[in-house]
Protein backbone atom coordinates (compact mmCIF):
# COMPACT_ATOMS: atom_id res chain seq x y z
CA UNK A 1 0.00 0.00 0.00
CA UNK A 2 1.18 3.44 -1.04
CA UNK A 3 1.92 5.07 3.04
CA UNK A 4 0.51 8.53 1.81
CA UNK A 5 -2.85 6.97 0.83
CA UNK A 6 -4.82 7.64 4.20
CA UNK A 7 -3.19 11.02 3.63
CA UNK A 8 -4.47 11.89 0.12
CA UNK A 9 -7.80 9.97 1.46
CA UNK A 10 -7.94 12.55 3.87
CA UNK A 11 -7.88 15.15 1.64
CA UNK A 12 -9.77 14.07 -1.61
CA UNK A 13 -12.88 12.49 0.59
CA UNK A 14 -12.84 15.48 2.83
CA UNK A 15 -13.08 18.58 -0.19
CA UNK A 16 -15.38 15.96 -1.92
CA UNK A 17 -17.67 15.31 1.26
CA UNK A 18 -18.20 18.74 2.73
CA UNK A 19 -16.63 21.41 0.36
CA UNK A 20 -19.65 21.76 -2.50
CA UNK A 21 -22.73 21.63 0.43
CA UNK A 22 -21.28 23.46 3.66
CA UNK A 23 -22.09 26.91 2.40
CA UNK A 24 -25.29 25.67 1.07
CA UNK A 25 -26.65 25.25 4.38
CA UNK A 26 -26.29 28.60 5.33
CA UNK A 27 -28.33 29.60 2.14
CA UNK A 28 -31.58 29.19 3.68
CA UNK A 29 -32.23 31.17 6.94
CA UNK A 30 -35.35 29.37 7.80
CA UNK A 31 -33.41 26.54 7.85
CA UNK A 32 -29.91 27.40 8.87
CA UNK A 33 -30.84 28.92 11.89
CA UNK A 34 -32.79 25.57 13.16
CA UNK A 35 -29.68 23.16 12.35
CA UNK A 36 -27.50 21.72 14.44
CA UNK A 37 -23.90 20.51 14.12
CA UNK A 38 -24.84 17.41 13.33
CA UNK A 39 -28.05 17.69 10.93
CA UNK A 40 -26.11 20.15 9.56
CA UNK A 41 -22.60 18.04 8.57
CA UNK A 42 -25.19 15.38 7.53
CA UNK A 43 -27.27 17.55 5.33
CA UNK A 44 -23.81 19.05 3.98
CA UNK A 45 -22.48 16.00 3.05
CA UNK A 46 -26.00 14.93 1.22
CA UNK A 47 -26.14 17.86 -0.64
CA UNK A 48 -22.23 17.17 -1.57
CA UNK A 49 -22.17 13.90 -2.73
CA UNK A 50 -25.58 14.29 -4.85
CA UNK A 51 -24.50 17.80 -6.51
CA UNK A 52 -21.46 16.91 -8.12
CA UNK A 53 -22.48 13.48 -9.94
CA UNK A 54 -25.64 15.82 -11.33
CA UNK A 55 -23.37 18.48 -12.20
CA UNK A 56 -20.90 16.23 -13.95
CA UNK A 57 -23.31 14.14 -15.53
CA UNK A 58 -25.19 16.86 -17.30
CA UNK A 59 -21.80 19.07 -18.06
CA UNK A 60 -20.55 15.74 -20.13
CA UNK A 61 -23.89 14.49 -21.72
CA UNK A 62 -24.74 18.58 -22.91
CA UNK A 63 -21.93 20.02 -23.05
CA UNK A 64 -18.69 17.07 -23.62
CA UNK A 65 -16.88 17.99 -20.93
CA UNK A 66 -14.41 15.51 -20.56
CA UNK A 67 -14.39 13.68 -16.55
CA UNK A 68 -11.20 14.07 -15.40
CA UNK A 69 -9.83 14.89 -11.62
CA UNK A 70 -8.73 18.78 -12.99
CA UNK A 71 -13.30 18.99 -14.04
CA UNK A 72 -14.21 17.29 -11.04
CA UNK A 73 -12.14 20.15 -8.89
CA UNK A 74 -13.24 22.81 -10.75
CA UNK A 75 -16.65 21.84 -10.58
CA UNK A 76 -16.89 21.12 -7.22
CA UNK A 77 -15.54 24.44 -6.32
CA UNK A 78 -18.06 26.26 -8.41
CA UNK A 79 -20.80 24.66 -7.06
CA UNK A 80 -19.39 24.72 -3.33
CA UNK A 81 -18.82 28.69 -4.29
CA UNK A 82 -22.52 29.35 -6.14
CA UNK A 83 -24.18 30.51 -2.70
CA UNK A 84 -21.61 32.99 -2.39
CA UNK A 85 -22.41 34.51 -6.58
CA UNK A 86 -26.48 33.52 -4.91
CA UNK A 87 -25.70 36.66 -2.21
CA UNK A 88 -24.17 38.66 -4.06
CA UNK A 89 -26.67 38.53 -7.36
CA UNK A 90 -29.11 39.12 -4.61
CA UNK A 91 -27.72 41.68 -2.96
CA UNK A 92 -27.42 43.99 -6.62
CA UNK A 93 -30.90 42.97 -7.53
CA UNK A 94 -31.91 44.49 -4.20
CA UNK A 95 -29.70 47.61 -4.26
CA UNK A 96 -27.96 46.70 -1.40
CA UNK A 97 -24.07 46.79 -0.38
CA UNK A 98 -22.62 43.74 -1.39
CA UNK A 99 -19.92 43.86 1.34
CA UNK A 100 -22.48 44.65 3.92
CA UNK A 101 -24.20 41.74 2.57
CA UNK A 102 -21.24 39.15 2.66
CA UNK A 103 -20.26 40.97 6.30
CA UNK A 104 -23.19 39.37 7.63
CA UNK A 105 -22.62 36.09 5.94
CA UNK A 106 -19.62 35.98 7.28
CA UNK A 107 -20.98 36.84 10.77
CA UNK A 108 -23.34 34.07 10.89
CA UNK A 109 -20.45 31.49 9.71
CA UNK A 110 -18.25 32.69 12.65
CA UNK A 111 -21.19 33.03 14.90
CA UNK A 112 -22.27 29.08 13.77
CA UNK A 113 -18.31 28.43 14.40
CA UNK A 114 -18.36 29.70 17.97
CA UNK A 115 -21.55 28.37 18.49
CA UNK A 116 -20.04 24.58 17.79
CA UNK A 117 -17.07 25.64 19.82
CA UNK A 118 -19.69 26.38 23.09
CA UNK A 119 -21.87 23.20 22.45
CA UNK A 120 -18.21 21.19 22.63
CA UNK A 121 -17.98 22.63 26.33
CA UNK A 122 -21.25 22.65 27.52
CA UNK A 123 -20.65 19.17 29.85
CA UNK A 124 -23.66 17.50 30.06
CA UNK A 125 -24.12 17.51 26.06
CA UNK A 126 -20.31 17.04 26.16
CA UNK A 127 -20.84 13.30 27.61
CA UNK A 128 -23.81 12.84 24.92
CA UNK A 129 -21.39 13.48 22.58
CA UNK A 130 -18.82 11.21 23.75
CA UNK A 131 -21.42 8.53 23.67
CA UNK A 132 -22.09 9.15 20.17
CA UNK A 133 -18.49 9.16 19.43
CA UNK A 134 -18.12 5.81 21.07
CA UNK A 135 -21.19 4.38 18.92
CA UNK A 136 -19.92 5.50 15.60
CA UNK A 137 -16.61 4.02 16.68
CA UNK A 138 -18.03 0.67 17.18
CA UNK A 139 -19.91 0.92 14.23
CA UNK A 140 -16.58 1.49 12.37
CA UNK A 141 -14.95 -1.23 13.99
CA UNK A 142 -17.98 -3.35 13.15
CA UNK A 143 -17.97 -2.65 9.45
CA UNK A 144 -14.61 -3.22 8.53
CA UNK A 145 -14.49 -6.63 10.26
CA UNK A 146 -14.31 -8.57 6.75
CA UNK A 147 -10.83 -5.79 5.51
CA UNK A 148 -9.20 -6.61 8.85
CA UNK A 149 -7.47 -9.79 6.96
CA UNK A 150 -8.55 -8.79 3.34
CA UNK A 151 -7.80 -5.48 1.65
CA UNK A 152 -9.17 -6.30 -1.71
CA UNK A 153 -12.96 -5.81 -2.62
CA UNK A 154 -15.52 -8.55 -0.99
CA UNK A 155 -18.01 -8.97 -3.98
CA UNK A 156 -18.85 -9.53 -7.53
CA UNK A 157 -20.02 -6.17 -7.82
CA UNK A 158 -17.61 -4.26 -7.11
CA UNK A 159 -15.06 -5.76 -9.21
CA UNK A 160 -17.88 -4.74 -12.18
CA UNK A 161 -18.28 -1.41 -10.79
CA UNK A 162 -14.41 -1.25 -11.04
CA UNK A 163 -14.16 -2.07 -14.73
CA UNK A 164 -17.27 -0.08 -15.69
CA UNK A 165 -15.39 3.12 -13.91
CA UNK A 166 -12.04 2.77 -15.40
CA UNK A 167 -13.81 2.73 -18.67
CA UNK A 168 -15.09 6.13 -17.31
CA UNK A 169 -11.79 7.51 -16.23
CA UNK A 170 -9.79 6.51 -19.59
CA UNK A 171 -12.62 7.66 -21.71
CA UNK A 172 -13.30 10.69 -20.10
CA UNK A 173 -17.12 10.32 -20.92
CA UNK A 174 -19.89 8.88 -18.87
CA UNK A 175 -20.73 4.99 -19.20
CA UNK A 176 -24.42 4.35 -20.76
CA UNK A 177 -25.21 2.11 -17.35
CA UNK A 178 -27.93 2.23 -15.34
CA UNK A 179 -26.35 2.50 -12.63
CA UNK A 180 -23.95 5.58 -14.17
CA UNK A 181 -24.65 8.03 -11.24
CA UNK A 182 -23.29 5.77 -9.11
CA UNK A 183 -20.43 4.86 -11.33
CA UNK A 184 -19.57 8.50 -11.32
CA UNK A 185 -19.46 9.18 -7.54
CA UNK A 186 -16.69 6.21 -6.68
CA UNK A 187 -14.71 7.68 -10.05
CA UNK A 188 -14.98 11.21 -8.75
CA UNK A 189 -13.49 9.82 -5.42
CA UNK A 190 -10.75 7.86 -7.10
CA UNK A 191 -9.68 11.00 -9.48
CA UNK A 192 -9.91 13.45 -6.68
CA UNK A 193 -8.16 11.24 -3.68
CA UNK A 194 -5.84 9.23 -6.20
CA UNK A 195 -5.97 6.39 -4.05
CA UNK A 196 -6.04 2.88 -5.57
CA UNK A 197 -9.09 0.91 -5.86
CA UNK A 198 -8.88 -1.45 -3.34
CA UNK A 199 -7.59 0.88 -0.85
CA UNK A 200 -11.17 3.08 -2.00
CA UNK A 201 -13.12 0.04 -1.67
CA UNK A 202 -11.72 -0.92 1.54
CA UNK A 203 -12.22 2.89 3.01
CA UNK A 204 -15.25 4.43 1.49
CA UNK A 205 -17.80 2.31 2.59
CA UNK A 206 -17.06 2.97 5.95
CA UNK A 207 -16.92 6.74 5.52
CA UNK A 208 -20.48 6.13 4.11
CA UNK A 209 -21.50 4.59 6.72
CA UNK A 210 -20.38 6.83 9.54
CA UNK A 211 -22.88 9.42 7.71
CA UNK A 212 -25.96 7.08 7.91
CA UNK A 213 -25.29 6.30 11.64
CA UNK A 214 -25.15 10.03 12.19
CA UNK A 215 -28.42 10.88 9.73
CA UNK A 216 -30.22 7.82 12.08
CA UNK A 217 -28.93 9.66 15.05
CA UNK A 218 -30.26 12.97 13.63
CA UNK A 219 -34.00 11.14 13.21
CA UNK A 220 -34.06 9.57 16.25
CA UNK A 221 -33.03 12.51 18.54
CA UNK A 222 -35.86 14.80 17.79
CA UNK A 223 -37.52 12.47 19.75
CA UNK A 224 -34.64 11.81 22.39
CA UNK A 225 -34.00 8.48 20.88
CA UNK A 226 -30.47 9.85 18.67
CA UNK A 227 -28.35 7.81 20.91
CA UNK A 228 -30.32 4.43 20.71
CA UNK A 229 -31.11 4.70 17.04
CA UNK A 230 -27.46 4.90 16.40
CA UNK A 231 -26.32 2.11 18.50
CA UNK A 232 -28.58 0.14 16.89
CA UNK A 233 -27.87 1.35 13.31
CA UNK A 234 -24.47 0.56 13.92
CA UNK A 235 -25.29 -3.67 13.83
CA UNK A 236 -27.00 -3.31 10.82
CA UNK A 237 -25.78 -6.79 9.23
CA UNK A 238 -24.11 -7.04 5.55
CA UNK A 239 -24.42 -10.18 3.23
CA UNK A 240 -22.96 -11.22 0.67
CA UNK A 241 -26.56 -11.71 -0.90
CA UNK A 242 -28.24 -8.44 0.22
CA UNK A 243 -24.66 -6.28 0.63
CA UNK A 244 -24.90 -3.36 2.95
CA UNK A 245 -23.29 -0.94 4.82
CA UNK A 246 -19.64 -3.49 4.40
CA UNK A 247 -19.58 -3.26 0.44
CA UNK A 248 -19.45 -0.03 -1.68
CA UNK A 249 -22.14 -0.59 -3.63
CA UNK A 250 -24.88 1.74 -5.08
CA UNK A 251 -27.36 0.30 -2.21
CA UNK A 252 -24.86 1.29 0.65
CA UNK A 253 -25.03 4.81 -0.66
CA UNK A 254 -28.48 4.65 -1.04
CA UNK A 255 -29.13 4.06 2.69
CA UNK A 256 -27.75 7.49 3.14
CA UNK A 257 -29.66 9.21 0.49
CA UNK A 258 -32.89 7.80 2.24
CA UNK A 259 -32.60 8.63 5.33
CA UNK A 260 -31.55 12.38 4.95
CA UNK A 261 -34.68 12.74 2.52
CA UNK A 262 -37.27 11.25 5.05
CA UNK A 263 -35.33 13.43 8.10
CA UNK A 264 -35.40 16.43 5.99
CA UNK A 265 -38.96 16.27 4.52
CA UNK A 266 -40.01 15.52 8.17
CA UNK A 267 -38.18 17.67 9.91
CA UNK A 268 -38.36 20.93 8.58
CA UNK A 269 -41.95 22.70 7.78
CA UNK A 270 -41.03 25.28 4.84
CA UNK A 271 -40.52 25.25 1.33
CA UNK A 272 -37.13 25.99 1.08
CA UNK A 273 -36.33 21.97 1.97
CA UNK A 274 -37.67 20.73 -1.51
CA UNK A 275 -34.77 23.08 -3.54
CA UNK A 276 -32.69 21.06 -1.40
CA UNK A 277 -33.96 17.80 -1.59
CA UNK A 278 -34.98 17.96 -5.37
CA UNK A 279 -30.46 17.25 -6.41
CA UNK A 280 -30.78 14.20 -3.94
CA UNK A 281 -33.86 12.89 -4.49
CA UNK A 282 -32.37 12.76 -8.15
CA UNK A 283 -29.30 11.41 -7.50
CA UNK A 284 -30.69 8.75 -6.03
CA UNK A 285 -32.82 7.77 -9.30
CA UNK A 286 -29.35 8.76 -11.41
CA UNK A 287 -26.80 6.44 -8.79
CA UNK A 288 -29.29 3.33 -8.45
CA UNK A 289 -33.31 3.71 -9.73
CA UNK A 290 -34.27 0.71 -7.23
CA UNK A 291 -33.48 3.31 -4.26
CA UNK A 292 -35.01 6.26 -5.93
CA UNK A 293 -38.23 3.84 -6.57
CA UNK A 294 -38.21 2.66 -2.65
CA UNK A 295 -37.80 6.72 -1.78
CA UNK A 296 -40.59 7.35 -3.92
CA UNK A 297 -42.64 4.93 -2.27
CA UNK A 298 -41.27 6.34 1.31
CA UNK A 299 -42.79 9.51 0.03
CA UNK A 300 -46.09 9.02 -1.09
CA UNK A 301 -46.68 7.37 2.20
CA UNK A 302 -45.40 10.44 3.89
CA UNK A 303 -47.70 12.84 2.11
CA UNK A 304 -50.40 10.40 2.94
CA UNK A 305 -49.78 11.60 6.90
CA UNK A 306 -49.56 14.82 5.39
CA UNK A 307 -53.11 14.78 3.84
CA UNK A 308 -53.95 13.18 6.93
CA UNK A 309 -52.87 15.75 9.23
CA UNK A 310 -54.21 18.41 7.39
CA UNK A 311 -50.73 20.40 6.27
CA UNK A 312 -52.11 21.39 2.94
CA UNK A 313 -48.77 23.35 2.36
CA UNK A 314 -46.63 20.27 3.13
CA UNK A 315 -48.97 18.21 0.65
CA UNK A 316 -49.08 20.11 -2.01
CA UNK A 317 -45.67 20.71 -2.36
CA UNK A 318 -44.67 17.38 -1.80
CA UNK A 319 -47.59 16.09 -4.10
CA UNK A 320 -45.72 18.56 -7.05
CA UNK A 321 -42.10 17.38 -6.33
CA UNK A 322 -43.88 13.65 -6.85
CA UNK A 323 -45.62 14.39 -9.60
CA UNK A 324 -42.49 15.87 -11.30
CA UNK A 325 -40.35 12.67 -10.36
CA UNK A 326 -43.22 10.35 -11.71
CA UNK A 327 -42.75 11.92 -14.81
CA UNK A 328 -38.91 11.42 -14.67
CA UNK A 329 -39.85 7.74 -13.50
CA UNK A 330 -41.74 7.30 -16.90
CA UNK A 331 -39.21 8.76 -18.85
CA UNK A 332 -35.97 6.93 -17.76
CA UNK A 333 -36.93 3.60 -19.55
CA UNK A 334 -36.56 5.44 -23.11
CA UNK A 335 -33.22 6.45 -21.97
CA UNK A 336 -29.97 4.28 -23.06
CA UNK A 337 -28.77 4.59 -20.04
CA UNK A 338 -31.71 1.87 -18.39
CA UNK A 339 -32.65 -0.09 -21.58
CA UNK A 340 -33.26 -2.91 -19.67
CA UNK A 341 -34.92 -6.32 -20.64
CA UNK A 342 -36.75 -6.70 -17.68
CA UNK A 343 -39.06 -9.41 -18.84
CA UNK A 344 -35.74 -11.11 -19.27
CA UNK A 345 -34.87 -10.58 -15.87
CA UNK A 346 -37.77 -11.64 -14.13
CA UNK A 347 -38.40 -15.20 -16.01
CA UNK A 348 -34.26 -15.89 -15.49
CA UNK A 349 -34.30 -17.36 -12.19
CA UNK A 350 -32.12 -16.70 -9.00
CA UNK A 351 -29.19 -18.21 -10.33
CA UNK A 352 -28.88 -20.51 -7.13
CA UNK A 353 -30.04 -18.31 -4.35
CA UNK A 354 -32.25 -19.98 -1.90
CA UNK A 355 -35.21 -18.02 -0.43
CA UNK A 356 -35.03 -15.43 2.29
CA UNK A 357 -37.04 -16.54 5.66
CA UNK A 358 -37.40 -14.41 8.58
CA UNK A 359 -34.97 -17.21 10.20
CA UNK A 360 -32.27 -15.38 8.50
CA UNK A 361 -33.25 -12.65 9.69
CA UNK A 362 -33.16 -13.79 13.19
CA UNK A 363 -29.62 -15.27 12.65
CA UNK A 364 -28.32 -11.77 12.04
CA UNK A 365 -29.94 -9.94 14.91
CA UNK A 366 -32.27 -12.19 17.24
CA UNK A 367 -35.43 -11.54 18.67
CA UNK A 368 -34.72 -8.63 20.36
CA UNK A 369 -34.36 -6.11 17.44
CA UNK A 370 -37.96 -7.14 16.28
CA UNK A 371 -39.15 -6.79 20.05
CA UNK A 372 -38.09 -3.54 20.46
CA UNK A 373 -39.28 -2.59 16.64
CA UNK A 374 -42.77 -3.52 18.05
CA UNK A 375 -42.66 -1.39 20.88
CA UNK A 376 -40.96 1.33 19.01
CA UNK A 377 -43.46 1.00 16.21
CA UNK A 378 -46.39 1.52 18.67
CA UNK A 379 -44.39 4.33 20.47
CA UNK A 380 -44.15 6.71 17.38
CA UNK A 381 -47.81 5.84 16.53
CA UNK A 382 -48.85 7.09 19.68
CA UNK A 383 -46.92 10.22 19.48
CA UNK A 384 -49.68 11.24 16.72
CA UNK A 385 -47.58 13.72 15.30
CA UNK A 386 -45.92 13.77 11.67
CA UNK A 387 -43.27 13.66 12.70
CA UNK A 388 -43.26 10.37 14.21
CA UNK A 389 -46.30 8.98 11.73
CA UNK A 390 -43.83 9.57 8.79
CA UNK A 391 -41.30 7.16 10.57
CA UNK A 392 -44.14 4.64 11.02
CA UNK A 393 -45.14 5.15 7.43
CA UNK A 394 -41.23 4.54 6.23
CA UNK A 395 -40.92 0.96 7.37
CA UNK A 396 -44.58 0.29 7.02
CA UNK A 397 -44.21 1.14 2.91
CA UNK A 398 -41.29 -1.21 2.67
CA UNK A 399 -42.86 -4.27 4.56
CA UNK A 400 -46.01 -3.71 2.54
CA UNK A 401 -44.26 -3.31 -0.95
CA UNK A 402 -41.84 -6.35 -0.14
CA UNK A 403 -44.91 -8.51 1.16
CA UNK A 404 -46.37 -7.20 -1.98
CA UNK A 405 -43.18 -8.52 -4.59
CA UNK A 406 -43.02 -12.08 -2.61
CA UNK A 407 -46.65 -12.62 -2.94
CA UNK A 408 -48.34 -10.89 -5.53
CA UNK A 409 -45.77 -10.73 -8.27
CA UNK A 410 -43.10 -13.33 -7.93
CA UNK A 411 -41.82 -12.40 -11.21
CA UNK A 412 -40.05 -9.51 -9.67
CA UNK A 413 -38.60 -11.16 -6.49
CA UNK A 414 -36.14 -12.81 -9.23
CA UNK A 415 -34.70 -9.61 -9.76
CA UNK A 416 -32.16 -8.64 -6.86
CA UNK A 417 -31.50 -4.99 -7.32
CA UNK A 418 -35.24 -4.88 -6.82
CA UNK A 419 -36.22 -7.24 -3.63
CA UNK A 420 -32.88 -7.72 -2.28
CA UNK A 421 -31.97 -4.45 -2.14
CA UNK A 422 -35.09 -3.68 -0.20
CA UNK A 423 -34.68 -6.07 2.46
CA UNK A 424 -31.42 -3.92 3.44
CA UNK A 425 -33.36 -0.02 3.38
CA UNK A 426 -36.18 -2.41 5.27
CA UNK A 427 -34.33 -3.61 8.44
CA UNK A 428 -32.65 0.08 8.57
CA UNK A 429 -35.54 1.91 9.08
CA UNK A 430 -36.53 -1.50 11.36
CA UNK A 431 -33.84 -1.00 13.24
CA UNK A 432 -34.23 3.30 13.55
CA UNK A 433 -38.03 2.49 15.28
CA UNK A 434 -36.41 -0.04 17.57
CA UNK A 435 -34.43 2.45 18.86
CA UNK A 436 -37.34 4.25 20.03
CA UNK A 437 -38.23 0.86 21.72
CA UNK A 438 -34.76 0.67 23.26
CA UNK A 439 -35.26 4.55 24.65
CA UNK A 440 -38.83 3.71 26.52
CA UNK A 441 -37.70 1.22 27.98
CA UNK A 442 -34.60 3.02 29.25
CA UNK A 443 -37.37 5.63 29.93
CA UNK A 444 -39.73 3.04 32.29
CA UNK A 445 -37.24 0.58 33.28
CA UNK A 446 -33.52 1.55 33.52
CA UNK A 447 -31.94 -1.33 35.05
CA UNK A 448 -32.74 -3.51 32.05
CA UNK A 449 -30.91 -1.31 29.80
CA UNK A 450 -27.38 -2.79 30.25
CA UNK A 451 -28.70 -6.54 30.42
CA UNK A 452 -30.70 -5.68 26.81
CA UNK A 453 -28.17 -3.92 25.42
CA UNK A 454 -25.20 -6.68 26.16
CA UNK A 455 -27.57 -9.48 24.61
CA UNK A 456 -27.95 -7.48 21.34
CA UNK A 457 -23.98 -7.10 21.27
CA UNK A 458 -23.61 -10.84 21.67
CA UNK A 459 -25.96 -11.79 19.34
CA UNK A 460 -24.71 -9.34 16.43
CA UNK A 461 -21.01 -9.35 17.28
CA UNK A 462 -20.90 -12.96 16.20
CA UNK A 463 -22.90 -12.76 13.71
CA UNK A 464 -20.89 -9.88 11.70
CA UNK A 465 -17.89 -12.02 12.55
CA UNK A 466 -18.83 -15.45 11.09
CA UNK A 467 -20.46 -13.98 7.68
CA UNK A 468 -18.52 -15.40 4.94
CA UNK A 469 -17.40 -13.27 2.84
CA UNK A 470 -15.93 -14.71 -0.14
CA UNK A 471 -12.40 -13.54 -1.55
CA UNK A 472 -12.40 -14.20 -5.13
CA UNK A 473 -8.26 -13.79 -5.38
CA UNK A 474 -6.08 -13.53 -2.80
CA UNK A 475 -2.85 -10.70 -2.29
CA UNK A 476 -0.60 -12.91 -4.72
CA UNK A 477 -2.36 -13.23 -7.38
CA UNK A 478 -3.55 -9.57 -7.01
CA UNK A 479 0.03 -8.72 -7.31
CA UNK A 480 0.19 -11.06 -10.22
CA UNK A 481 -2.43 -9.18 -12.35
CA UNK A 482 -0.79 -5.96 -11.30
CA UNK A 483 2.41 -6.98 -13.05
CA UNK A 484 0.49 -8.55 -16.48
CA UNK A 485 -1.06 -5.16 -16.31
CA UNK A 486 2.08 -3.27 -16.07
CA UNK A 487 4.40 -4.95 -18.04
CA UNK A 488 2.54 -6.73 -21.35
CA UNK A 489 1.58 -4.09 -23.58
CA UNK A 490 -1.53 -4.07 -25.67
CA UNK A 491 -0.77 -6.39 -27.94
CA UNK A 492 -1.17 -9.05 -25.64
CA UNK A 493 -5.02 -8.02 -24.76
CA UNK A 494 -7.09 -11.60 -23.63
CA UNK A 495 -6.37 -13.94 -21.05
CA UNK A 496 -7.96 -17.66 -20.42
CA UNK A 497 -7.96 -18.66 -16.55
CA UNK A 498 -10.24 -19.56 -13.67
CA UNK A 499 -13.40 -17.99 -14.99
CA UNK A 500 -13.84 -16.79 -11.18
CA UNK A 501 -10.53 -15.51 -11.11
CA UNK A 502 -11.16 -13.92 -14.14
CA UNK A 503 -14.43 -11.45 -12.17
CA UNK A 504 -10.57 -9.41 -10.69
CA UNK A 505 -8.39 -10.07 -13.72
CA UNK A 506 -10.39 -7.93 -15.61
CA UNK A 507 -10.90 -4.80 -13.77
CA UNK A 508 -6.98 -4.60 -12.46
CA UNK A 509 -5.15 -5.63 -15.61
CA UNK A 510 -7.77 -3.94 -18.03
CA UNK A 511 -7.76 -6.66 -20.59
CA UNK A 512 -10.26 -8.97 -21.33
CA UNK A 513 -11.09 -12.86 -20.42
CA UNK A 514 -12.15 -15.54 -22.69
CA UNK A 515 -14.66 -16.68 -19.68
CA UNK A 516 -15.73 -14.70 -16.31
CA UNK A 517 -18.41 -15.64 -14.35
CA UNK A 518 -19.81 -14.22 -11.00
CA UNK A 519 -23.00 -15.13 -10.36
CA UNK A 520 -23.06 -19.11 -11.60
CA UNK A 521 -22.25 -20.59 -15.38
CA UNK A 522 -26.21 -19.76 -16.69
CA UNK A 523 -25.95 -20.28 -20.33
CA UNK A 524 -22.17 -20.67 -20.73
CA UNK A 525 -21.92 -24.31 -20.26
CA UNK A 526 -19.63 -24.98 -23.94
CA UNK A 527 -17.08 -22.08 -23.36
CA UNK A 528 -16.76 -23.61 -19.65
CA UNK A 529 -15.98 -26.97 -21.12
CA UNK A 530 -13.33 -26.20 -23.26
CA UNK A 531 -11.61 -24.28 -20.68
CA UNK A 532 -11.85 -27.03 -18.37
CA UNK A 533 -10.79 -29.50 -21.26
CA UNK A 534 -7.87 -26.68 -22.18
CA UNK A 535 -6.37 -26.86 -18.50
CA UNK A 536 -6.47 -30.48 -18.26
CA UNK A 537 -4.54 -31.14 -21.50
CA UNK A 538 -1.94 -29.18 -19.78
CA UNK A 539 -2.42 -25.75 -22.46
CA UNK A 540 -1.54 -27.80 -25.40
CA UNK A 541 -4.27 -26.71 -27.70
CA UNK A 542 -2.51 -23.66 -29.29
CA UNK A 543 -5.15 -23.61 -32.16
CA UNK A 544 -7.77 -23.13 -29.80
CA UNK A 545 -5.86 -20.21 -28.49
CA UNK A 546 -5.03 -18.47 -31.77
CA UNK A 547 -9.40 -19.43 -32.69
CA UNK A 548 -10.16 -17.16 -29.64
CA UNK A 549 -7.92 -14.68 -30.04
CA UNK A 550 -6.20 -15.58 -26.67
CA UNK A 551 -2.88 -14.47 -25.92
CA UNK A 552 -2.50 -14.50 -22.15
CA UNK A 553 -2.98 -17.58 -19.81
CA UNK A 554 -2.71 -17.94 -16.00
CA UNK A 555 -2.73 -20.86 -13.99
CA UNK A 556 -0.96 -22.52 -11.30
CA UNK A 557 -1.12 -26.05 -13.37
CA UNK A 558 1.71 -27.35 -15.75
CA UNK A 559 1.42 -25.80 -19.49
CA UNK A 560 3.64 -28.39 -21.79
CA UNK A 561 2.70 -25.77 -25.06
CA UNK A 562 5.89 -24.81 -26.21
CA UNK A 563 4.55 -21.87 -27.51
CA UNK A 564 3.69 -20.51 -23.93
CA UNK A 565 6.83 -18.76 -22.73
CA UNK A 566 6.11 -18.69 -18.85
CA UNK A 567 7.43 -14.86 -18.29
CA UNK A 568 6.05 -14.49 -14.57
CA UNK A 569 4.67 -16.63 -11.78
CA UNK A 570 1.99 -18.34 -13.44
CA UNK A 571 1.67 -16.02 -16.34
CA UNK A 572 2.24 -17.13 -20.11
CA UNK A 573 2.32 -15.41 -23.02
CA UNK A 574 1.99 -16.92 -26.53
CA UNK A 575 4.92 -16.65 -28.75
CA UNK A 576 4.30 -15.04 -31.83
CA UNK A 577 7.90 -15.75 -33.43
CA UNK A 578 7.34 -19.12 -33.29
CA UNK A 579 3.95 -19.66 -34.67
CA UNK A 580 5.44 -17.23 -37.34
Amino acid sequence: MNPFEPIQALIGYGFLLFFPGFLWTFLFPSISKTLTIIERIVLTVGISISAVPLVIFFTNILFGLTINGISIFILSLFIGCIPILIVVLKTVIQKKEIIKKIELCKIEVIDWIKYVILKIKAIPKLKHYLILTSIILFGITLNLIPHFDYHLPLHTDEWHYIIYSNTLINTGDVVVHWETGYLIFISSFKLLSGVSWPFLFNTLPTVIFIFVMLTAYCIGERLRFGLYAAFLVALVPSSVRFLGPVFLVPIALGLLLVLICIYFILRFQNKSKYLILVPIISFAFLMHPATGIYLFMILIGILFIFGIKKEWNEFLMLGGLLLCFLSFMLYLPQTPFYNVNLNYITQSGRFFLPEFGFDKFIRYSGFIPVILFTIGLGKLARENKSYSLGLVTSVLVMVAFLSIIYYVFPNFYNVQAVYDRAIELTVLLIFIAAGCGLYYIFYRKKVLLPFIVACIILISIPAHVDEPYYHIIDTAEYDEFLWIKENLNEEYDKAILDPWKAVAFVPVTEKSAYLKIGQGPGGMEPMMSNLERFFLEGCTDTDFLIDNGINIVYTDTICVNSNLINVYNNVYILNYSLLG
